[in-house]
């Protein structure tokens, strides 16, 4: 079983300390060059972090390209690129520890992490999500989208979202966050 804490088996995995924190956009990142590292204390809650090429960014909609998490490669998916509003926080997180929002399409900074919300990955179709939850290493690990536990954990937030109260949804957020933390 890989690390995928120390980021041995991913292009990118979380980090304790701020200061190792990748801030920046980088190139296509390739296997066994230093991972991608997010800074685990800024990760907002319900989203996860997405390896992805910027194509094309507006102020408010980015094209894109989702990236395998382990290669760097251009996953093949049922459309050849994505659109998101990445500034509705329904779909996407567009401040740190996202840092697509900074890539410059056509450069080689041009690859990135966004934070998604499962709410943007549902609306993709089941073999998109499955190519997606492929590129992982599953057991609990990050990304958690391809956790054991992912489906049971969007499916809560799906039962409950909407009928708690803005406190009692923080608790279930947090309460979420442990069960990941010890998965």
């Amino acid at each position: 079983m890989t690390d995928l804490a120390n980021g041995t088996n991913h292009l990118y995995s979380p980090t304790e300390d701020p200061g190792a924190a990748s801030t920046n956009p980088v190139a296509r990142p390739q296997p066994g060059s230093a991972p991608m590292q997010w800074y685990r204390g800024t990760k907002p809650r319900f989203y996860r972090p997405y390896l992805i090429r910027v194509v094309n960014r507006t102020d408010t909609m980015m094209e894109f390209v989702f990236l395998h998490a382990r290669t760097g490669a251009d996953l093949k998916l049922s459309k050849p690129t994505f659109e998101i509003a990445y500034h509705d926080g329904r779909y996407a997180y567009s401040a740190l520890p996202s840092t697509a929002p900074k890539a410059r399409p056509g450069t080689a900074q041009s690859c990135g992490l966004l934070f998604m919300s499962d709410l943007y990955i549902q609306e993709l179709p089941e073999a998109d999500r499955a190519a997606l939850r492929g590129t992982g290493n599953g057991e609990g690990k990050y990304p958690y989208s391809a956790g054991q536990y992912a489906e049971l954990v969007t499916r809560l937030h799906a039962e409950v979202g909407g009928r708690l109260s803005a406190e009692d949804e923080a608790d279930v957020a947090s309460l979420l966050e442990l069960l990941k933390s010890v998965a």
